[in-house]
């Protein structure tokens, strides 16, 4: 294969058979290089009479397909999951059993983690071969901390003594009850949220829990 180059431009004229080329000023005629493709067409120079693939402009183009794959992977994810949430929330207006919308929030965010991560380890890789290993995948480590809880799963994590005492306090200490009212009033507890840390506090100060159990209740769900 002959290519026709334009030297000014410094990019990829057409294609030609030697026998046939008519000069141009600007332009040469060159063989291509070894292993060359279409999609290298923007990493090729001229140089010393003749065209090579210049590594470095071959290698950024391999990393911006592949990072372009990986958001289109993720953002296929992220897609495939819509459907769950919206059963999610049906089968919480109904008070039924199954995921929560906090559970699949979570799993977006990792997909997107993942992605990021992803994209990092391509844009570090050394050469082509190291760019196409990259898989794309999520791992535990793309999870992240599960700081919002349904109001039952934030309950549970207190021992029937302690839900028993509490109830009692509420009766006759009105900052108790605020507590429980604040809780009662919403479906999801966010654990990062400023009333959920002090009501959590309150509670222990008051000696409803144990010393040191709001830092445990209070704690990201891994």
């Amino acid at each position: 294969m002959y290519i026709l180059f334009d030297l000014a431009n410094q990019k990829v004229a057409g294609q030609a058979a030697a026998a046939d080329y008519v000069p141009v000023a600007g332009q040469v005629i060159a063989p291509a290089p070894a292993g060359y493709t279409e999609a290298d067409a923007d990493a090729l120079v001229y140089e010393e009479g003749e065209l090579r693939i210049d590594a470095a402009a071959r290698l950024t183009r391999l990393k911006q397909q592949r990072i372009a794959e990986v958001k289109q992977q993720a953002a296929a994810a992220i897609e495939a999951l819509s459907w769950r949430l919206e059963r999610a929330r049906e089968r919480a207006m109904l008070g039924l059993p199954g995921e929560t919308e906090a559970q699949l929030w979570r799993e977006r965010e990792a997909i997107r983690r993942a992605s990021d991560r992803v994209e990092g380890e391509i844009d570090a890789a050394a050469d082509g071969a190291s760019v196409a290993a990259v898989p794309f995948a999520v791992t535990v480590e793309d999870q992240p901390p599960l700081q919002a809880l349904a109001r039952i799963d934030l309950l549970r994590r207190f021992t029937a003594a302690e839900m028993t005492a509490i109830q009692q306090a509420a009766t006759s200490n009105p900052a108790i009850g605020v507590v429980l009212m604040l809780w009662q009033a919403v479906s999801v507890v966010y654990l990062t949220a400023p009333e959920t840390i002090a009501g959590v506090q309150a509670l222990e100060a008051a000696g409803l829990i144990g010393e040191g159990r709001a830092s445990e209740i209070l704690a990201a769900a891994p």
